[in-house]
């Protein structure tokens, strides 16, 4: 399910989530076997598979492992290179313990890689008066770039969580935590075109 909560939400999603939070909550494994298997196609040479497998090991442990892959080429060419295709992979593994009837435990470690530029390829169709000081030209709202500087980008996720609930008779007890890496690397021409006049790159 994925829910939708306004207003702070610092103290189970942490500091930054002032103005509310998109929580997505995926499905444990349980008891029960299941499998699923989803493929897509579209425009722009679009392809999506992805698929889920869940199953119970023992009595009180069960497992589920999930995976997607997607690529697709960019709606946007460039006058100065071949714009690589938007990738995305993923993978996810969960395991829930339950030893006793009022103790449950659920540990979730995941993994994400995507590339593709997209949008960013825009052109600079209204340059400000200090662009065009700069001797910024206005350039077509079209699918053709004409930047003539590389904005290749990346991102590189590992994502780890888990949470123990304690129900008692008169009361719940739930701890949570997790852990997260992030890794992203970008480029931007930011006078949107054809003349080298401010480039900027970066990685963290």
């Amino acid at each position: 399910r994925i829910e939708v909560l306004k207003g702070p939400q610092g103290t189970l999603f942490g500091r930054n989530a002032t103005g509310g939070a998109f929580n997505i909550v995926t499905p444990d494994p349980g008891n029960i076997s299941s499998t699923s298997f989803k493929s897509e196609i579209g425009n722009f040479g679009k392809r999506t598979v992805s698929g889920q497998l869940s199953t119970p090991l023992t009595d009180w442990v069960a497992v589920s492992v999930t995976g997607m892959y997607s690529r697709e080429e960019s709606y946007y060419s460039s006058i100065f290179y071949d714009v690589e295709d938007s990738v995305f992979r993923s993978a996810r593994l969960k395991v829930k313990l339950k030893p006793t009837d009022d103790i449950s435990v659920v540990l979730s470690g995941s993994h994400s890689e995507s590339s593709g530029i997209a949008a960013v390829l825009g052109n600079n169709t209204t340059p400000s008066l200090v662009g065009k000081a700069l001797l910024m030209e206005e350039k077509p709202d079209s699918y053709t770039s004409e930047m003539d500087f590389h904005p290749a980008s990346n991102q590189l996720k590992n994502m780890m969580y888990g949470n123990a609930t304690w129900e008692l008779p008169w009361l719940d007890i739930k701890l949570l935590g997790g852990y997260q890496y992030q890794q992203n690397g970008s480029a931007i021409d930011f006078d949107g075109g054809s003349k080298p006049i401010a480039a900027f790159s970066s990685s963290e």
